[in-house]
């Protein structure tokens, strides 16, 4: 069998593996270059998208946390002035139905007065005849004292 300069026989495995390497190697370094980089590019790039669901579900946690503030601020804001309707409903209910006692009380007097009133003159009223004897009366009585 020949053997190499190296004393090896040319059909041994260590010297197929140099004739790879001298026919093949120059192209295998490229490709394992190129495939660590694109495996750092990869593990950079998965790196890069992990901080952004991070920084995602952050900001998703911070608006979740404010809508549910805004809720519960909206609730209660809502219970404190239904409470404050409610309280101005039954005052001003109570105003109205104060005002409708007054009134009717006033339109009573009133009324009342009135009748008095018309009582008063119907009674005090003289009759036509007897104001123009009195008239007459007092006619003949102011001219004999003229006289």
């Amino acid at each position: 069998m020949p053997k190499n300069p190296n004393g090896q026989p040319e059909n041994s495995p260590e010297h197929l593996d140099q004739i790879r390497d001298i026919i093949f190697g120059p192209q295998k370094r490229e490709l394992e270059s190129k495939l660590e980089q694109l495996q750092s590019e990869l593990h950079e790039l998965n790196s890069l998208v992990a901080r952004h669901v991070d920084e995602l579900r952050s900001g998703i946690d911070s608006l979740d946390k404010k809508l549910t503030s805004l809720k519960e601020s909206t609730l209660h804001d809502n219970a404190s002035l239904n409470k404050e309707i409610v309280a101005t409903a039954e005052r001003l209910d109570k105003a109205i139905t104060a005002t409708l006692h007054t009134a009717s009380e006033k339109s009573s007097s009133i009324e009342q007065m009135l009748k008095t009133t018309a009582n008063e003159l119907s009674s005090d009223k003289v009759s036509r005849k007897e104001l123009g004897d009195l008239l007459n009366t007092l006619a003949a009585h102011i001219q004999q004292q003229k006289t």
